[in-house]
């Protein structure tokens, strides 16, 4: 075996807490900057949130106050400047390096020359799971109801469907912890609707802890088992709102009294941190 061939074998994946006992996300006074030409940008300031396992978090909050910041922290794509962040009892790299990380972003990133099964297969390819590949690629095609477009590729694809096999993607290693960031906002609405409803489904078989980032008040209460509210930049968390609505749901549930009521409340920390804001300028 040459050196190159030795280099090339996918690393080990490093061993993980079988269970979460502090929970799936723990951040405590977390903050972080940007250098800029002008000095530097406080995006994040003190920053505490926690997401149990299993549980379906939201995160909401006007533009720039560090959403996606706070995701890629989670994600171990920044490292924290300030604070501490924990996914799954670990730094987030660690638990990246795992393959116990999901990541969903706006945009499905998937390479154009692969198939859409070979698109769900990379993950699983990269890291030395080739003979598990094959059996689970079917089963997550299955689950999010593109089981007949594996041959297709993504320029023949809407963006719902783009969706869908990103999703598969970031489920390819039977995350722990998954991280959306926005994931239908480009979508139409029948679309998100559509969405919606197979996430919170394959969020059900597949126990998964959820932080999900959106602007949508009320796809954030249909979803969701708890709403954080962030502030305007630096994002602080300046509400935690508890979504006590019955399992399983569907978008019906947007016409009862205590879904109004709860999206109500959502807006009004939203609202409120908004006049905080106007006043102090």
């Amino acid at each position: 075996m040459t050196p190159f061939a030795r280099s090339a074998r996918p690393a080990r994946a490093p061993h993980l807490p079988a269970a979460e006992s502090a929970g799936a996300l723990v951040i405590g006074g977390l903050a972080h900057r940007y250098a800029l030409p002008g000095g530097a940008l406080l995006a994040l300031d003190g920053v505490e949130l926690l997401v149990r396992p299993g549980e379906f978090v939201s995160l909401v909050g006007p533009s720039g106050c560090g959403k996606s910041t706070l995701l890629r922290l989670a994600a171990g794509l920044l490292r924290p400047q300030q604070g501490s962040v924990q996914a799954l009892g670990v730094p987030p790299t660690t638990a990246a390096a795992a393959h116990a990380i999901g990541l969903v972003t706006q945009q499905p990133g998937l390479l154009p020359w692969r198939s859409v099964a070979a698109n769900v297969a990379l993950p699983l390819q990269l890291s030395g799971a080739r003979r598990e590949s094959a059996a689970r690629v079917g089963e997550l095609l299955a689950r999010v109801g593109m089981s007949g477009f594996a041959s297709a590729y993504p320029q023949q694809l809407s963006g719902g469907m783009l969706q869908r096999v990103t999703l598969a993607r970031a489920l390819a290693h039977r995350p722990r912890l998954l991280l959306m960031d926005e994931p239908f906002g480009a979508l139409d609405e029948l679309a998100r609707e559509e969405l919606r409803r197979e996430l919170l489904r394959l969020w059900e078989r597949e126990h998964v802890s959820v932080l999900f980032v959106t602007h949508a008040v009320r796809e954030a209460v249909l979803l969701s088992d708890r709403v954080v509210v962030l502030s305007a930049r630096p994002g602080r968390v300046v509400a935690d709102i508890a979504i006590d609505l019955p399992r399983p749901r569907d978008d019906t549930l947007e016409a009862t009294p205590a879904f109004a009521q709860l999206a109500a409340a959502v807006r009004a920390a939203l609202a409120s941190n908004a006049d905080r804001m106007e006043a102090a300028s």
